[in-house]
């Protein structure tokens, strides 16, 4: 199961959305509340399967979409020379003022560009990561076939995705397809009323764990080791009724079970992370 973005090319609505958040998405890893722990989560996941494999004392890593540049600065910190790349300027000098504040401006470049077309040489990297990264792309498949290509043949990518089956969803009956498919069509019929000023819209890629395997597969990595995170926040019909403490609480509990192999949480994290290897 996977549901991608149905526009040919949503690139510049992307852009002016993070470029209107950049700010949020600084102070997201240095936060304390629910969304902050299940991203950090996310991120030491990553760069933990990551160090288990590379050496990053002097490895080549890439970082595609860096954000505010948190992998960046992680990695950099523990002597990696990091190539940070996003297609957002304010993003980028986020990245490089992190940099600066951590004392790794040494081993960090950063770069506005297209991951779709990275001007980088085959072959050159230890490590890449990209976190949070596929959701936005019209062109997942194009963005990790250059991925692959600047990797080094036996080099490791961390990437993640964005889980169509996650529980928070599913559980939420405003969240099913008809309810889905019912504030669409009252939206439209006020939009066409002139009843409504409908924001641009960002739409997200979504992969079930199964589907994104075979995404990543495509590319020609071979999975290595993959697992969901993050439960929580929960709400019902649109609304959040659970306190950010027990919903701390609640997400450390399901996170817990899932990370024993219980059958149904297992797959059900907000996020579904891979680590993957380049073919030799």
């Amino acid at each position: 199961m996977s549901v991608s973005v149905d526009v040919i090319n949503q690139q510049p609505r992307v852009e002016r959305y993070f470029d209107q958040v950049a700010a949020e998405w600084r102070e997201l890893y240095r936060g304390t509340g629910l969304r902050s722990e299940v991203f950090s989560l996310r991120q030491a996941t990553a760069l933990s399967w990551i160090a288990a494999h590379v050496d990053l004392r002097g490895a080549k890593v890439l970082d595609a979409g860096c954000g505010a540049g948190p992998e960046t600065i992680a990695m950099a910190s523990r002597g990696a020379r990091v190539t940070a790349f996003d297609a957002v300027e304010r993003m980028v000098n986020l990245t490089r003022d992190a940099a600066h504040e951590a004392g790794v401006t040494d081993l960090v470049e950063t770069h506005v560009g297209d991951v779709h077309e990275l001007p980088l040489e085959d072959n050159t990297y230890d490590a890449a990561v990209a976190l949070g990264l596929i959701y936005w792309l019209h062109s997942p498949e194009k963005a990790l076939a250059e991925i692959y290509r600047v990797l080094k043949p036996g080099g490791y990518l961390a990437v993640s995705a964005d889980n169509a089956l996650r529980l928070t969803s599913c559980s939420d009956p405003w969240n099913s397809r008809v309810a889905i498919a019912a504030r669409r069509a009252v939206g439209n019929a006020l939009q066409s009323l002139g009843l409504r000023n409908r924001p641009e819209e960002v739409k997200l890629n979504r992969y079930s764990p199964d589907s994104f395997d075979r995404l990543v597969a495509a590319a020609g990595f071979e999975k290595i080791t993959s697992k969901t995170i993050g439960f929580g926040p929960f709400s019902w019909f649109g609304q959040k009724p659970i306190p950010e403490s027990t919903g701390l609480t609640l997400h450390r509990l399901l996170q817990r079970w899932a990370d024993q192999g219980h059958r149904f949480l297992s797959g059900r994290g907000n996020h579904y992370v891979v680590l993957a290897q380049k073919s030799y």
